[in-house]
């Protein structure tokens, strides 16, 4: 997900790049470049408060783990506290990026912030909806810890008060 993302980044600094030396692929009006950075804002902000507030607010417990605690073991898609880091980086990064005027590279991290956002949002739906995946996820994390060899983290894990 990471590669696909720096990718379609570089897709984005590329295009701004012909941009620049007056090579223009596509002709774009001067608002839509404060559109595109609301947009990121508005997704970034108001998804992240959501799948936070929908991860926290089940109280649903697989081998004694919550919902809260099985999101942020390792997966193939974000640990839950990660996509509010993503999510304020891009923010961030985009209000750079609209003062530069970089146009391509603006939209190039509207659709790394929606993609990385609906993967979160599918492994969301996946642990809420779906036991045997919660399930596997606490036995892999078990299995990850135990194989560390960690007695203090694998009691810890295990033996949670």
């Amino acid at each position: 997900m990471i590669k696909f993302s720096i990718i379609i980044l570089l897709f984005g600094v590329f295009l701004d790049f012909f941009a620049h030396q007056g090579i223009s692929l596509i002709s774009i009006n001067e608002n839509y470049i404060y559109y595109v950075h609301t947009t990121i804002t508005t997704v970034a902000a108001t998804s992240t408060t959501i799948l936070t507030i929908i991860v926290n607010s089940f109280a649903e417990k697989i081998y004694g783990f919550s919902i809260k605690e099985i999101a942020n073991y390792n997966n193939e898609y974000f640990k839950g506290y990660q996509i509010t880091h993503v999510a304020l980086f891009s923010i961030l990064i985009s209000a750079i990026v609209l003062a530069l005027g970089l146009i391509n590279t603006l939209v190039a991290i509207l659709v790394i912030v929606v993609i990385l956002i609906s993967s979160a949002d599918q492994h969301t739906w996946k642990l809420i909806s779906d036991d045997q995946f919660c399930l596997e996820s606490v036995l892999r994390e078990i299995d990850i810890v135990a194989k560390r060899c960690n007695t203090g983290e694998l009691e810890h894990l295990l033996l949670k008060k």
